[in-house]
């Protein structure tokens, strides 16, 4: 985060958590690698997650909060 301190996604709220676009149980090679890691809001990574739950791809939450 220290890379990127704003959300990756909305781009306006402070990143507070790191976001594994691969996920970790899929792909723990990538666990570490900085381009599977996205910057984000809490509020954009409960987004992310709900999309990934009704069947979006992994790092897509739709338009800006």
């Amino acid at each position: 985060m220290s890379r990127n301190p704003i959300c990756e996604m909305c781009g306006i709220m402070p990143a507070e958590m790191v976001h594994h676009k691969q996920p970790v149980s899929e792909r723990p090679d990538l666990r570490l690698v900085i381009n599977n890691l996205m910057s984000v809001c809490r509020r954009c990574h409960e987004i992310i997650h709900k999309g990934e739950r009704f069947g979006r791809s992994k790092g897509e939450g739709g338009s800006n909060p």
